[in-house]
């Protein structure tokens, strides 16, 4: 599961694990397949193993692989799921892709070569069970090989699942020998020493077992005590045979084949007897002399080409097993080698243990005569006093302390010895120099005397080695004057073929200094060239940039002037339609406070107003400005018009109410009383109410101007709704009106204005 792979190291150990965890549940072939993977593990990363260890690796691997047995290792497609399930997972445990069989294991094993490396003996038990064909004489000849085997602890576990392999083996080839055998028989030949004789039930058991498999096909006679092995020559075909060596060809087999072997018999005898094909046979015949005789020598060429490279690829791997020993011996070699060295190094290590033991003990023993010196020697001097037990008990530093002691007592009595003698000396060397003095100037005049002589004597030598290096000096002259002249003569000429030689070499440096100047100056002027078109480039495509990004900023210039010129429009738009409201809300406020007021003298007076009155209460509320010329009507001047509408529905009923002379109120609908229907304070109230809303919604729509038209027209629209939904109001009982429907056909709104009440 990590997606790290494991050290080799680690998955070494952990196929070891899985070979002895399948040994001990009899599973012998899984057991063989961990201990393939181990010995192929070991054998790539491990180039360290000694020999002996591969032999043990390689001898296990192989009797592992031999000691499968036959019958249960082979595939059963009347395996049950579960287990073929287990196999699947065991396999998934060693890394295999499916399941091993006995077969493939061995044949992998014989691709590494590892007959090369096993003991003698299993080579020879490879050999007879799975090369050599003798029933007769299996048993014999491996009943040495397991005697040996048994004598090994790591081989003897191995023993018991060969017997079932040696059985196997053993009905397999009397199968192909015999057709009916005695059951004593059989028990003679496969007869083992104790522990591992068989009788006559455990033979007919293993018989029963390999028969319910489907690998053996035998029949118990027991009435005549005899075994006979089935010929019937329609039996499917069997495959177990196939895992051991073959004799000859079974009678199914030979069943089997027979159409095949008449076929091609028929087939040789028609080409034989045909003219036809004997004559197309003469002319292939002579056709194919013709061919080879013209191809012969290319033929011989290559032949002698193949031979070439045969004896090339055998001189190759020759050289290449050559090499591999050598490696080999080399690393063993190498190997031997470390082992001596650390041999070396550790009996070196021991030898300078050993050694600095012994000098250690020596440098105790010296320091102990030390200190027995020292104390012998403190003991002898005056003024030091130590018995045998301060010898014992006292150490070399406490000894070392007593003679510093001493030592200093010693030094301070010599001091004062030696300040004693000194003042003795001085009287001494006083008195010397007091005798001495009147012999000092007869010493002084002696001297002088003599140095003058010496002088003398050193001023004439000098003198007369002067004259004579003179002398000879102009003698030498004399003769070198004579082959002046030659040697001018020669000065000049060296001088001038020198200058000669000094021009060319001058000449040759600056041709090389100017080839040199001209090539760098050629350099120089490329990196400039090449400078300057890069430069170029850059500058082309900055330019490039820049005019892309001018013509992106004016795209968005001309974007935002849209944006722009679009929100002054907008603006316009709004601010002219807001003017018209404004008017018409400024008129129809004139006109409500004129209602009002003749409502008022109304009450005051308590008779009917005149019909003149009458007939402006019944005009509509809102009066539609742009309804006469055509042009499409806003909200407000819908809302208006269905006022009016609504006014000159109620106003016969009004009216009527006013003529009669009838104070008393009629009973409320729960429909919307417009504010000129209601009366005194109520009245005033609600106008204010509206020009307040008004107000809002205006400066509402101030702020809201920057976002789009369509999500205003919708907030105006849902504010409509609401003014719509608000609950109705009654009027007053002395106002004697009934309320004004605004808009008979709205049913919806009478529901909302029933559901407020």
């Amino acid at each position: 599961m990590s997606k790290k792979m494991p050290k080799p190291f680690m998955m070494a150990n952990y196929y070891e694990k899985l070979t002895k965890i399948f040994m001990v549940s009899e599973n012998y072939l899984f057991h063989a397949a961990a201990w393939n993977k181990y010995y192929t593990l070991v054998k790539t990363q491990n180039k360290s193993v000694t020999d002996e260890e591969q032999v043990r690796m390689a001898s296990l691997a192989l009797l592992s692989a031999l000691s499968i047995p036959v019958i249960s290792s082979r595939d059963n497609s009347y395996e049950v799921d579960e287990t073929k399930n287990k196999s699947h997972r065991l396999a998934a445990l060693l890394g295999l892709s499916r399941s091993p069989n006995r077969a493939g294991l061995l044949k992998e094993a014989l691709s590494k070569n590892i007959l090369r490396h096993v003991r003698p003996e299993l080579r020879e038990l490879y050999n007879i069970l799975e090369v050599q064909f003798h029933p007769l004489s299996i048993c014999k000849k491996i009943e040495p090989i397991l005697g040996k085997l048994t004598t090994d602890t790591e081989l003897a576990k191995y023993v018991k699942p060969l017997h079932q392999v040696i059985l196997t083996r053993l009905f397999q080839q009397l199968s192909q020998v015999y057709t009916t055998v005695k059951l004593d028989f059989v028990i003679q030949l496969a007869a083992f020493p104790a522990p591992f004789n068989y009788d006559s039930a455990t033979i007919e058991k293993f018989i029963m077992q390999g028969c319910k498999k489907g690998e053996l096909s035998i029949r118990i006679d027991h009435a005549t005590q005899s075994l006979t092995f089935e010929t019937d020559l329609f039996a499917s075909d069997n495959k177990t045979v196939t895992d051991g060596p073959i004799l000859q060809s079974l009678p199914s087999d030979l069943m089997r084949t027979q159409l095949i072997r008449l076929a091609t018999c028929l087939n040789t005898t028609v080409s034989m007897i045909s003219p036809e094909i004997v004559e197309a046979k003469k002319e292939a015949k002579k056709a194919a002399f013709i061919k080879a005789l013209n191809s012969m020598k290319e033929e011989h060429k290559l032949a002698l080409e193949r031979k070439a490279i045969i004896e090339r690829k055998k001189e190759l791997i020759e050289t290449m097993l050559a090499r591999k020993e050598k490696e080999e011996a080399r690393e063993k070699a190498l190997r031997l080698q470390a082992e001596q060295e650390a041999l070396k190094i550790r009996l070196a290590e021991e030898r300078r243990k050993r050694e600095e033991d012994r000098i250690r003990a020596e440098q105790e023993a010296i320091r102990k005569n030390e200190a027995l010196k020292l104390a012998e020697s403190l003991k002898n001097k005056a003024g030091v006093e130590l018995n045998d037990e301060d010898l014992e008990t006292l150490d070399k530093d406490k000894l070392v302390a007593i003679q510093i002691k001493q030592l200093e007592k010693e030094k301070g009595e010599m001091t004062a010895r030696t300040r004693a003698i000194g003042k003795r000396l001085d009287h001494v060397e006083r008195a010397l120099r007091l005798e001495e003095r009147p012999l000092l100037t007869t010493d002084y005049e002696r001297q002088q005397k003599a140095d003058r002589l010496y002088h003398e004597v050193a001023v004439k030598a000098h003198h007369e080695a002067a004259a004579a290096k003179h002398a000879h000096e102009l003698e030498l002259k004399k003769r070198m004057a004579k082959i002046l002249a030659d040697y001018r003569i020669v000065r000049q000429d060296m001088e001038e073929r020198r200058d000669e030689e000094f021009a060319h070499k001058r000449e040759a440096a600056l041709r090389k200094i100017e080839e040199e100047k001209q090539k760098r100056i050629q350099l120089y002027r490329e990196k400039i060239a090449e400078f300057e078109a890069r430069k170029e480039r850059e500058m082309r495509e900055k330019a490039e940039r820049e005019a892309e990004a001018e013509q992106e900023a004016a795209e968005e210039e001309m974007r935002r002037v849209e944006r722009e010129a679009q929100a002054v429009k907008d603006k316009a738009e709004y601010d002219e339609k807001k003017r018209q409201l404004d008017l018409v809300e400024a008129r129809q406020r004139e006109k409500d406070a004129e209602i009002e007021a003749r409502i008022a003298a109304s009450k005051q007076s308590g008779s009917t107003p005149p019909p003149q009155q009458q007939q402006q209460q019944q005009q509509p509320r809102f009066v539609s400005t742009s309804s006469s010329s055509g042009e499409k009507l806003g909200w407000r001047e819908r809302e208006a018009k269905k006022a009016a509408e609504g006014a000159s529905g109620a106003s016969g009923v009004s009216g009527v109410s006013g003529a009669s002379g009838s104070s008393t109120p009629p009973p409320s609908t729960g429909a919307y009383v417009s504010p000129g229907a209601r009366g005194g304070r109520d009245s005033g109230r609600d106008s204010g109410r509206e020009r307040d809303f008004g107000r809002d919604r205006d400066s509402g729509r101030d702020r809201d101007f920057g976002r789009d038209r369509d999500s205003g027209r919708e907030l105006e629209r849902d504010r409509d709704l609401e003014r719509d939904r608000a609950p109705p109001r009654e009027e007053e009982p002395s106002s004697g009106r009934r309320p004004v429907v605004l808009n008979a056909n709205a049913k919806w709104r009478e529901r909302e204005a029933n559901k407020g009440q």
